[in-house]
């Protein structure tokens, strides 16, 4: 009878937790630009004083973006491939929308891209978002890392590789699941020329 109570008491305190948690989840939302025109897929994370990634999402075809976070002093920083990177510290103790953040275009980008009758770099599929790494002179000029440094979602920090809003990663090489790790992992990727990969 004791052992019964005790499972329905820490049935009961989770059950509490639950809703607290949500309680103390707050929600960050904005528009990334370019101009006056939406950008697509482009990084935006939050990192604390330390510089440690706390969350983050990809933004959709409309440039916007919302990401759930707790109470806190972060900076935003946003990223993607042809565009200067930008950042700003920001405090949050309520839900916020933020004004719209504009990128400015790196010229040194995109002066290189002329690309006729080949995919886009960025292509959103039903299941995925596949990015082009052959059609990216800059990604294809580094190794395999480089190449997922400026790949739209993805986040790479102290040897973890993690999908923005997802969590950590695993990676597969032609459809093989690579059973490795951390420093492992890294020093693999860093041996693979990025122009031997046609896609990721």
């Amino acid at each position: 009878m004791r052992n019964k109570l005790k499972h329905k008491n820490l049935l009961i305190i989770v059950f509490l937790l639950i809703p607290y948690l949500a309680i103390c989840q707050i929600e960050l939302k904005g528009k990334i630009k370019s101009n006056t025109a939406p950008v697509p897929f482009a990084n935006v994370v939050l990192v604390d004083s330390l510089g440690v990634l706390k969350s983050g999402a990809t933004t959709d075809n409309n440039g916007a973006y919302t990401i759930k976070t707790a109470k806190g002093v972060y900076t935003i920083k946003v990223s993607l491939w042809g565009y200067k990177s930008w950042d700003k510290k920001i405090s949050l103790e309520n839900s916020t929308v933020l004004e719209d953040i504009i990128l400015a275009s790196d010229s040194k980008n995109i002066e290189e891209v002329v690309i006729k009758g080949k995919k886009r770099i960025f292509e959103q599929q039903m299941d995925r978002l596949v990015f082009n790494v052959e059609n990216s002179p800059t990604a294809s000029t580094g190794n395999a890392l480089d190449a997922l440094k400026v790949a739209p979602g993805l986040m790479i920090q102290n040897g973890s590789i993690s999908i923005l809003g997802k969590g950590s990663s695993q990676v597969m090489v032609n459809g093989k699941l690579m059973q490795m790790s951390g420093d492992d992992l890294v020093s693999f990727l860093n041996s693979i020329p990025a122009g031997n990969i046609k896609k990721n």
